[in-house]
């Protein structure tokens, strides 16, 4: 790996299904100075996550984030021990009723590159709970709310963590700032989201002869 220069990298931080799994997203910023404010950003992760139009799952808390510098060759610098932020009580998502574990939206994160590498990227929010219409996608409204949403949590993440929120290529070694962010009616899957929860299996003898 190979950056121009040291950022700070958040993860965002969950449990879903009484703890059974455990999922995370990282934001990059274009900062050397990992913030000391740990409050205002708890305050800005917590505003989002209790967004009642994103319908984040009630099975599903925000539980904390850590901050972490991040060297020009992809690890912690010498002597840097990342700040953990673990909030005294998680916070449970409003949204009710079931949910998939793999199911999200995306978040794409846009540059003013249009192609190549570390032109884009994105995270995947929790599981979501939004209603999906008769051809597939979810309804218009629900989307028009995460637009909104995630817009006002980016930006108050930028003023809370001091620095410009990027998107990072370790191949093309740039850091490019978000100049706009977009989001799909398609239901997105994050396949590693369900990997501790335990499978029961109900079996069935054939008649094959």
């Amino acid at each position: 790996m190979a950056y121009p220069r040291n950022h700070v990298l958040l993860s965002v931080q969950f449990d879903a299904w009484s703890g059974t799994e455990e999922l995370q997203f990282g934001l990059h910023f274009d900062t050397t100075v990992v913030p000391t404010n740990t409050a205002a950003i708890d305050t800005a992760i917590a505003a989002w996550y209790g967004t009642a139009g994103l319908s984040m799952n009630q099975n599903v808390r925000y539980i904390g984030y850590k901050l972490a510098l991040i060297g020009t060759n992809g690890k912690y610098p010498p002597g840097h021990t990342p700040t953990v932020f673990t909030r005294a009580t998680p916070l449970v998502g409003p949204g009710a009723g079931s949910v998939l574990p793999q199911q999200t939206l995306c978040i794409s994160l846009k540059t003013a590159l249009v192609r190549g590498r570390g032109h884009a990227g994105r995270i995947y929010p929790p599981p979501q709970g939004y209603t999906v219409g008769a051809d597939g996608r979810n309804i218009t409204s629900n989307v028009t709310g995460a637009v909104t949403a995630h817009k006002a949590f980016f930006e108050a993440l930028v003023t809370a963590v001091g620095g410009r929120l990027v998107v990072v290529s370790d191949l093309a070694g740039t850091f490019q700032p978000v100049t706009s962010i977009a989001v799909g009616r398609v239901v997105d899957t994050q396949r590693k989201r369900r990997n501790h929860l335990a499978e029961e299996y109900q079996t069935a003898s054939i008649t094959n002869p």
